[in-house]
């Protein structure tokens, strides 16, 4: 019939020869000028002739005879190209059902089917795969699965040859767009526009300075066609993953097992293999892949390739948390530095990141971990690194320090962790939003001297506010004491002459002890020591001859005040006195000299009406002092003192 519309379901009179289905819907619809003149009408053709020669099965001289006599009347059908394509194949299918095939057998098997896939035998398979009904957006995309070069691949996966796959598939890929045109296309929507590579390819968007030609098939056609010879690439590697475990961050794909035969080392010698073609869309796409299985594992492969397009894509796919690792992988310190930085400083995964990015911080922890990294990396890079780049690094980690200590002091109130945790916060928001309203007066203070706040009265007003607080903390003020407050309150902030003013603090503690002790109120001073506080101070690195002078001074400022306070510093001067001359012999008799100690003993003298168990207890250390097992030379800078204290 001559009709175009003409269907010929009256052709399978012989229905035995067809086994496909597929095969038999797509000719009974076809017409009859269509299956003689479109490329889709011929493949239906060669499958045909393809599935009489596989009728022959394993009878070799059939196969060769029917060949011929197909080649001769039908050559618009079955080429000798057609011809090389079904035997490579046949190679193939015959080792699989093999009962008596080795591993040596089936690697010499497979490597041979490949190479008769050469450059004369490609473009059979790519006029299969550019066909109108294939590369149209809108075809059943499980018509690729009937492709030669997807039934070829999916058998070297099966016969375990995955390594092979790339070298054929890749070939296709390359010859399917001689002229580079998506290459080029490549470059300029990924390089110069930061264009997404899948959205780029599939809008067939072209600019009018890079449009080409490749034979009739425009951009689209020839992005999809190279995309189906990347997926047989890819199912590959998909055949594999099942036999390792992609969860495990310390796994290496990189190390050599004992065993050569073992899955990783197969799955990185297909990747080898595949990168070592040198197709930028391809390793744009595999990366992808990579990014796709959510895989620390898979991840970590992909940092260790020693590619520039792995920076472009994990810049282009925002995961600075995987960009910092392949900066350090390649001894880049200082860019691996900036990103840390970027991340500890981000909202959260962007929201065009293409794959869970769970690397991303999750907390305030997360971030001061990066910020830490990020000064840790940066020390150890061989270049110069600017120096303002450290100090924003270690001002921008104190106050993530500060943030922390915040979000740690409001461990009750849950409903303030959402901000804490999902940015990072400025001085003055960590301030005035959760330190000061919440009275945290510690962090109050660490926000001062990190801001560099040179105003004396603030932070005494805090100091004030916490000894109060802090005092009334426990049952009385000898569990204040005994928390060992005052050396944490000074590892934490000595030396800062505005922050921790010291007079200021111990005259204020005094003046607390006097109002809450015990001791005072029941004037029982024989088990109380007077210098806990310097003590404490001294041990959270404040120098006991600076104590010494703070304490002195504060004797002197307060002799007109009530006799309480002067006795107790008298005790406090005493008992600190008494410390030193037993833990630093040498530094006390080159500091304190003997006038020194005669102008604190005439100091009990012009006090009237000295109440009398202070005057007791301090003529009492006095003397305990003169018989303590401390050297001569001590002894006699004490003996006038103690002599006139008792008298």
């Amino acid at each position: 019939s001559s009709s175009s519309s003409s269907s010929y379901s009256s052709f399978y009179a012989q229905q035995e020869l067809i086994s496909s289905q597929n095969l038999l819907k797509d000719l009974c619809s076809m017409p009859f000028e269509d299956l003689c003149l479109t490329e889709r009408g011929r493949m239906i053709g060669t499958q045909i002739a393809t599935l009489l020669l596989q009728d022959c099965g394993d009878d070799f001289p059939a196969v060769k005879r029917l060949s011929t006599i197909l080649q001769s009347r039908c050559a618009s059908y079955f080429t000798g190209q057609d011809l090389i394509l079904y035997n490579a194949k046949k190679m193939l299918e015959s080792e699989l059902n093999s009962h008596n095939s080795n591993p040596i057998q089936r690697k010499n098997v497979c490597e041979a089917a490949v190479s008769m896939i050469d450059s004369q035998v490609i473009p059979q398979i790519i006029s299969q795969i550019l066909s109108p009904e294939l590369s149209n957006p809108l075809s059943d995309q499980n018509k690729y699965q009937t492709c030669f070069l997807w039934e070829f691949c999916d058998l070297l996966g099966r016969l375990g040859s995955h390594r092979l796959i790339p070298s054929i598939a890749l070939a296709c890929a390359k010859q399917i767009d001689p002229d580079g045109l998506t290459e080029n296309l490549f470059e300029y929507g990924l390089i110069r526009h930061k264009k997404s590579a899948l959205n780029f390819y599939q809008s067939g968007d072209v600019s009018p300075s890079h449009h080409h030609t490749s034979g009739t098939h425009n951009p689209s056609s020839l992005y999809r066609a190279k995309l189906f010879c990347y997926n047989c690439v890819l199912s590959s590697f998909e055949q594999l993953l099942p036999n390792i475990s992609l969860s495990q961050p310390n796994e290496n794909l990189n190390t050599s097992p004992t065993s050569s035969n073992s899955v990783p080392i197969q799955l990185t010698e297909a990747f080898k293999e595949a990168l070592n073609k040198d197709d930028k869309f391809f390793e744009w796409i595999f990366y992808d892949w990579l990014l796709s299985h959510h895989s620390p594992l898979l991840n970590s492969y992909m940092i260790s390739i020693k590619s520039q397009l792995v920076q472009v894509f994990l810049e282009e796919r925002h995961r600075l948390d995987l960009l910092w690792h392949f900066y350090l992988q390649n001894q880049k310190f200082e860019e691996a530095a900036k990103v840390l930085k970027l991340l500890a400083c981000c909202e959260g995964p962007p929201p065009n990141a293409t794959a869970v990015a769970t690397g991303w911080p999750q907390d305030i922890q997360d971030r001061l971990r990066y910020l830490t990294y990020a000064i840790c990396h940066l020390s150890q890079s061989n270049k110069r690194v600017d120096p303002q780049m450290v100090r924003d690094l270690e001002d921008t980690k104190e106050v993530a320090e500060l943030q922390l200590q915040i979000k740690e002091s409001l461990k009750s109130q849950y409903k303030v962790f959402g901000e804490l945790d999902n940015r990072l916060l400025n001085l003055s928001e960590l301030y005035n939003k959760y330190a000061e309203p919440h009275e945290l007066f510690e962090c109050c203070l660490l926000i001062l001297r990190c801001g560099q706040y040179n105003d004396e009265a603030l932070p005494k007003e805090f100091w004030r506010r916490l000894i109060d607080r802090e005092g009334q903390s426990g049952d009385n003020w000898k569990t204040f004491r005994g928390a060992g407050k005052v050396k944490s309150w000074t590892s934490q902030f000595y030396p800062s002459p505005i922050v921790f003013p010291i007079p200021f603090i111990c005259e204020t503690l005094i003046e607390k002890e006097m109002t809450d002790s015990d001791y005072f109120r029941s004037s029982n001073l024989i088990e109380f020591d007077a210098a806990w506080v310097a003590k404490e101070m001294n041990a959270g690195g404040v120098g006991i001859a600076e104590l010494y002078y703070i304490y002195s001074s504060l004797e002197a400022q307060k002799q007109s005040t009530k006799n309480g306070f002067i006795f107790y510093l008298l005790l406090i001067i005493t008992d600190l006195l008494t410390f030193w001359s037993v833990i630093d012999r040498n530094g006390f008799l080159g500091s304190v000299s003997q006038e020194e100690i005669t102008k604190i003993s005439e100091t009990i003298a012009v006090i009237p009406n000295s109440p009398r168990p202070f005057v007791e207890e301090y003529q009492r250390r006095l003397i305990n002092l003169s018989n303590s097992r401390v050297s001569s030379d001590v002894h006699s800078r004490f003996n006038p003192f103690t002599t006139r204290i008792i008298a």
